[in-house]
């Protein structure tokens, strides 16, 4: 089975980075397997929006600050 983390388009770019590093070591691809959450309004993420990208594949959420 194949695993996907998620953050937002509002995570620090470390914070995405280290996510993706992450992937990487792991043999796998960040475009597949790294989900982004895109806010609305550039602000805030809906709550709805993140519930729906939370799948059963998906192993770690990690939301802004």
């Amino acid at each position: 089975m194949s695993w996907r983390n998620t953050a937002t388009e509002l995570d620090f770019p470390t914070d995405i980075y280290a996510l993706q590093s992450y992937i990487k070591l792991h043999g796998l691809d960040p475009d597949e397997h790294l989900i982004r959450v895109a806010s609305r309004d550039g602000r805030l993420i809906e709550e709805e929006d993140i519930l729906s990208a939370m799948t059963e594949e998906v192993a770690l959420v990690v939301l802004p600050t």
